[in-house]
């Protein structure tokens, strides 16, 4: 097992975790707080629970947790078997992708109940949720662009092509 496998394989951990983290802050608080200014988190809490609504802890926690679980098996699983570093950026690469729809998997009933409750949509008010999906574009594209390059480097060296 290499060094540098096992730095990939933290480093890939650690962006999910924090995808995973913004992810829940934004679902929970952030956009909560921007959706009502003027009220406090406890507030909101308050007031949608008299609508017999609420923000759906376990959904966020249970979705976002199972990427971070989903990480450290595989990561776990890839440096084990040698996996070459590439391919552990490359499996960070299409976790961070999958983030986007975990996101709105996870805030779904958090929205619907802060729109039913509160405010006229459920949907982001807070910068974040944009941030993130920017990011899994971002991570998307950059997953694609990698596998493209090494395909078209594999050719160039069968056809002994240097560039």
């Amino acid at each position: 097992m290499h060094s540098s496998q096992r730095y990939a394989a933290v480093v890939v951990f650690l962006v999910v975790v924090a995808y995973a983290t913004v992810a829940a802050l934004q679902i929970l608080v952030w956009n909560p707080l921007a959706a009502v200014p003027g009220m406090t988190l406890g507030q909101i809490r308050h007031a949608m629970e008299e609508a017999s609504e609420s923000l759906h802890l376990a959904p966020v926690i249970i979705v976002l947790g199972l990427g971070v679980v989903l990480t450290a098996v595989l990561v776990t699983w890839m440096v084990r078997a040698g996996g070459a570093v590439v391919h552990v950026a490359l499996l960070g690469l299409a976790l961070l992708a999958c983030g986007g729809p975990a996101y709105f998997l996870a805030s779904f009933n958090a929205g619907m109940s802060l729109g039913d409750s509160l405010v006229e949509s459920g949907g982001d008010v807070a910068p974040w949720g944009a941030v993130l999906l920017q990011i899994s574009l971002a991570a998307f594209l950059a997953f694609w662009l990698v596998l493209l390059w090494r395909a078209g480097a594999k050719v160039a060296r069968r056809r002994g092509i240097r560039g």
